[in-house]
C-alpha cells in the first residue's frame, strides 16, 4: 500500500508579493496595468496587459515562481514595489556575468610575530586603539612601496595584538577570467606580500621579523556561474592551488595547464572531503579549507558581511601565529616567553572565547567560525599550546 498522498500538496502562495500589491491599493486588474506601464517605462520587453495579469496571479498563488534574478517579472515587481528580488521571492539563481569574468575581493591576512617588541611597533606606526571581536588591539593604515623587482606594493590595515602578533589585512578587488588566472595571481602575490611585510617590519624594528605565511579569503560578489558550476567554483576558490603544479607561472605555460585542469574539474566535479561547508541554503554559499575561505552572499540582506569574515580571520590568524611561534621555540629547545600579562591561563581564556558560541551568536557566524577552526586546526593548536606553556611554568 502506498503512503503517498492521493493529491500533491497545494502550492504555497506568495503572501509578500500579494501584500505589496494590496498596500498600494491595487486590485489584480489595476496592478496588471501599473506593472505593464512601469515595465514599458523601464524599457523592458513587456507582454500585453492580460498576460501580465495572468503571470501576477500565478506568482501570487505560488503556482509558478521565477527562478533567476534577471527574470522579466522579478525586475518589474522590484521596480513597482521598491523591493529587492530576494525580499519578494527568496533565493533566486544568480545571473552569470555577460563577459565570463567574475568579480571577487581578495582579503589577505599576513601575520608576523614580534613578541615583547609589540609595544615598540605600536609606537613606530602610530597605531590607535580599537577592537576586533572580543580582542582589544591597535590598528594603523600602512603603505609599503614595491621592493626591487616587485610590480606592486602593499596597502592595508595593520592590526597589532597585545600577545605579540601583528596581522596585515589587505583588500584587493579583482575581475579574473578564470579561477586559474586568480590562482596564479594568488601564488605570485603571496610570495611578494610576505617579503614586503617582512622587510618593512624588520626595518622598523631594526631586527629580523619574518611573516611566515599569507592566508587569503575570497568574497565573490559577481558570479560567472550558476547551478552546479557555482558550487564547483566556490570549492575551487577556497583552494585555488589545486589547479597549480609546483613552480608554475604564467611564463612557462602554467596558465594554460591550470585552465585545462579547471575545465576538467568543472566537468567532473570537485568536492574534497576536507572542505567544510559554512554557507546556509538560500542565503549564502561558503566553503573553508586549509588554504582559505570562499564566500558568496546569495541573499545579501541575510548573509554575513565582509566585516564578519575579516573579524573571524583576524582573530584566528593572530592566535594561529602565536601558537605556531610557541611550537617552533619549543622544537628549537627554547622556553617560549610571551609578552607581559599573557600566559597559559590567559590563552586558555582566549581558547574559550574563540571556540565557544555566545548565547546570541547568529547561526551563520557560528558556522563560519567552526569551519575556520576545523580547517586551520586552531582548536587543537590552542589546546597543545596551553599545555606546553603550563608545563614550562611548572
Amino acid at each position: 500500500m502506498s503512503l503517498a498522498p492521493d493529491q500533491p500538496f497545494p502550492p504555497r502562495s506568495n503572501e509578500t508579493l500579494r501584500r505589496c500589491r494590496e498596500l498600494r491599493g491595487w486590485g489584480l486588474d489595476r496592478a496588471a496595468v501599473e506593472l505593464h506601464r512601469i515595465g514599458v517605462e523601464a524599457e523592458l520587453p513587456m507582454p500585453e496587459i492580460a498576460s501580465v495579469r495572468r503571470a501576477l496571479l500565478r506568482h501570487e498563488s505560488g503556482k509558478s515562481t521565477p527562478k533567476r534574478a534577471d527574470d522579466l517579472y522579478v525586475q518589474v515587481y522590484a521596480l513597482a514595489y521598491a523591493k529587492q528580488p530576494d525580499e519578494l521571492f527568496g533565493h533566486l539563481r544568480p545571473v552569470p556575468s555577460a563577459d565570463g569574468t567574475f568579480g571577487v575581493r581578495s582579503h589577505k591576512f599576513i601575520p608576523a610575530y614580534l613578541g615583547e617588541e609589540i609595544q615598540a611597533l605600536i609606537e613606530a606606526v602610530d597605531a590607535q586603539p580599537t577592537t576586533v571581536g572580543w580582542a582589544e588591539c591597535h590598528r594603523a593604515e600602512i603603505a609599503i612601496d614595491p621592493g626591487p623587482g616587485a610590480d606592486q606594493g602593499l596597502r592595508g590595515v595593520l592590526y597589532v595584538f597585545g600577545w605579540g602578533v601583528a596581522v596585515l589585512h589587505v583588500i584587493e578587488p579583482l575581475r579574473p577570467a578564470s579561477v586559474a588566472e586568480l590562482a596564479l595571481w594568488r601564488r605570485r602575490t603571496h610570495r611578494s606580500a610576505r617579503k614586503l611585510l617582512s622587510a618593512y617590519l624588520s626595518a622598523l624594528m631594526d631586527s629580523e621579523v619574518i611573516a611566515p605565511y599569507v592566508l587569503t579569503c575570497l568574497w565573490l560578489h559577481d558570479s560567472a556561474w550558476s547551478g552546479d558550476d557555482l558550487h564547483t567554483a566556490m570549492r575551487l576558490l577556497c583552494m585555488p592551488r589545486a589547479l597549480l603544479g609546483v613552480g608554475e607561472d604564467e611564463h612557462d605555460g602554467g596558465l594554460a595547464h591550470a585552465e585545462a585542469i579547471e575545465k576538467r574539474l568543472f566537468r567532473d566535479g570537485f568536492a574534497p572531503a576536507d572542505h567544510v561547508d559554512c554557507g546556509v541554503d538560500g542565503v549564502s554559499i561558503g566553503w573553508a579549507s586549509w588554504s582559505g575561505v570562499a564566500y558568496y552572499p546569495v541573499n545579501a540582506r541575510a548573509a554575513l558581511t565582509e566585516e564578519d569574515l575579516a573579524t573571524c580571520e583576524l582573530l584566528a590568524q593572530a592566535l594561529w601565529c602565536l601558537c605556531n611561534q610557541v611550537s617552533e621555540q619549543v622544537r628549537a629547545g627554547v622556553d617560549p616567553v610571551l609578552p607581559a600579562g599573557h600566559n597559559w591561563r590567559w590563552l586558555r581564556g582566549r581558547r574559550a572565547e574563540i571556540t565557544n558560541a555566545g548565547a546570541t551568536e547568529p547561526q551563520q557566524l557560528r558556522a563560519l567560525r567552526n569551519a575556520v577552526l576545523e580547517t586551520s586546526e586552531l582548536s587543537r593548536m590552542l589546546g597543545e599550546t596551553v599545555e606546553l606553556l603550563r608545563e614550562i611554568e611548572q
